[in-house]
């Protein structure tokens, strides 16, 4: 156990990241609390950021694509969309869902997202409505399409709690979902 210099409370190492610059090998601070730091900094130095950023894609110019085609067989060809919930993360998570599910899902809601209702020519994200960390199910009852834009947007918040951005969303998943049952 070792104790967050930020929250000071009591973690386990895995809470932590690893430095050599430490005698310990660990950093001082907790990984939720550097990430919450670094999140910071960001908004605060969003030019400056932006700028290392592009500076190291134009030192990188083939990272992605290196990396993929080293971890080909990890990274599998089954879209991100339809696959199962990652069972160490969300271990208690009830449902089965199959890509017939998420094609009929599609059909019923019109090809287009389910919170604002466009698509911009790119592929639909599968989103839950009510998310996998607060007990949602994984079934085609709590899936709907949604853009990237609104999915990360929406993030952990349920389909409910979304609708103060999106007002009128829920009215319209209930009648798409209407048409599924």
């Amino acid at each position: 156990m070792k104790q967050c210099t930020s929250c000071n409370q009591l973690k386990p190492y895995s809470d932590f990241y690893t430095s050599k610059a430490y005698l310990d090998g660990y950093k001082t601070q907790c990984k939720e609390c550097s990430r919450r730091k670094a999140a910071q900094w960001r908004e605060k130095n969003r030019e400056r950021a932006k700028a290392t950023q592009a500076r190291w894609r134009k030192q990188n110019p083939t990272y992605h694509k290196d990396y993929y085609w080293n971890h080909k067989k990890e990274t599998k060809k089954t879209p991100r969309s339809y696959k199962a919930p990652n069972k160490q993360q969300y271990p208690n998570v009830q449902g089965q869902f199959t890509l017939e599910e998420w094609n009929s899902i599609l059909a019923a809601f019109g090809f287009v997202c389910a919170y604002c209702g466009n698509n911009w020519g790119k592929p639909l994200t599968l989103d839950h409505m009510t998310p996998l960390s607060r007990g949602g199910e994984h079934t085609m009852f709590n899936i709907v399409p949604a853009c990237l834009g609104c999915n990360a947007s929406k993030g952990k918040r349920t389909a409910e709690e979304y609708e103060t951005v999106c007002p009128g969303c829920v009215e319209h998943i209930q009648k798409c979902q209407d048409k599924l049952r």
